[in-house]
C-alpha cells in the first residue's frame, strides 16, 4: 500500500565521466585524492512520494556534478585515518531545481586500529547535509550524522569474524 509501479516509466540513459588526481607520501604514509565528476541523464528514474504512496517517475534530463576530496594518514603502522568531503550539485536540467534526496554536502571519516589482541577495531562516521523531499525544493530534510563502530578478527582458516554497530548514536534519518 505504500508503493506502486509506473507503467509509463522509460529507461534512463546517461553519460558519466570523472577525472582525478592522487598523491601519496611514504613517511608517514599519507596522501590525498581529488576527483571531479559529471553525469548527464535523459529520463532519469527517481522515486517520489505523493499522498503517502511512493512511485518511480522520469525526470526529463538531469546533470549531477561535483568534487570529492579525500585525505588519509597512517601516523603509526597499525593506525589508519581517512577524511573525505563531497560537494555535489544534482539538478533537474530543465527546472534547475535540486533532485530529491541528493545532498549537496557529505563528509566521511574513519579511524581504524589493527592488531589489538589480533582484532581490528574502528569507527566510521558520515555527515549528510540538507536535502529536498520534493521536486519544487520547498520541503527540506535536515542533514544527519551517523556513527558506526566495528571490530573484526581474521582466523587462520580464511574466515573473518566481525561485529558492527550501525548508527551507534541511534539517530533518525531518511535516505
Amino acid at each position: 500500500g505504500w508503493a506502486k509501479g509506473n507503467p509509463n516509466l522509460k529507461p534512463e540513459k546517461g553519460i558519466m565521466g570523472e577525472v582525478g588526481w592522487e598523491t601519496s607520501f611514504d613517511n608517514p604514509r599519507a596522501g590525498t585524492n581529488l576527483t571531479y565528476f559529471r553525469s548527464f541523464y535523459e529520463q532519469l528514474i527517481q522515486w517520489a512520494e505523493a499522498a503517502g504512496v511512493w512511485s518511480p517517475t522520469n525526470v526529463g534530463s538531469a546533470v549531477i556534478e561535483g568534487v570529492e576530496i579525500e585525505g588519509y594518514l597512517s601516523p603509526m603502522e597499525s593506525v589508519d585515518i581517512t577524511l573525505g568531503y563531497t560537494y555535489q550539485a544534482a539538478k533537474d536540467d530543465k527546472t534547475n531545481k535540486f533532485l530529491i534526496y541528493q545532498p549537496k554536502h557529505k563528509v566521511d571519516f574513519s579511524i581504524n586500529h589493527q592488531n589489538i589482541l589480533g582484532w581490528s577495531v574502528g569507527i566510521k562516521g558520515q555527515w549528510t547535509g540538507l536535502r529536498f523531499h520534493d521536486a519544487a525544493n520547498t520541503i527540506k530534510i535536515d542533514g544527519f550524522f551517523l556513527l558506526d563502530i566495528y571490530a573484526s578478527k581474521k582466523l587462520k582458516s580464511g574466515l573473518t569474524y566481525y561485529i558492527v554497530i550501525y548508527n551507534a548514536l541511534n539517530k533518525k534519518y531518511e535516505s
